[in-house]
């Protein structure tokens, strides 16, 4: 009879410690850019319009190109590390857009403090600082 007081009570005990843990996920979207990626960075190709500039600032980043006429923006940014070095930015572009903007994603791998590997709807290479 002392073992099945026992069982149960063990049961009850892990049923309690399981229940009261909470799940935290890792997928969350933080607000703004991540520190390493904020500055001023110039691609290493240089294509027909120019060198391709990007600049990232806390909740702002801006992709053009020396000669383009009108640089591509993404307001409202928000980031998620995918794995080491590894980061997704998304934002909304309201240029030409419907009221709410459309959403544009980008995926940043960081080579280093002076070196990234961009990859985006209208660019892809590395970048330097």
């Amino acid at each position: 009879m002392k073992k099945f007081y026992l069982v149960i009570v063990a049961v009850a005990f892990s049923f309690l410690m399981f229940a009261t843990t909470q799940q935290v996920s890792a997928a969350t979207y933080h607000s703004g850019t991540p520190k390493i990626l904020r500055g001023h960075w110039r691609s290493a190709k240089k294509t027909s319009l120019g060198h391709g500039i990007m600049n990232v600032h806390k909740t702002k980043v801006y992709l053009h190109s020396r000669l383009a006429p009108d640089p591509e923006g993404m307001m409202h940014a928000k980031y998620k590390r995918t794995s080491k070095g590894h980061y997704k930015l998304i934002g909304r572009n309201y240029a030409n857009a419907p009221v709410g903007g459309s959403i544009i994603s980008i995926r940043v791998k960081v080579y280093s403090h002076h070196k990234i590997y961009v990859k985006g709807q209208s660019m892809k290479g590395v970048y330097y600082k």
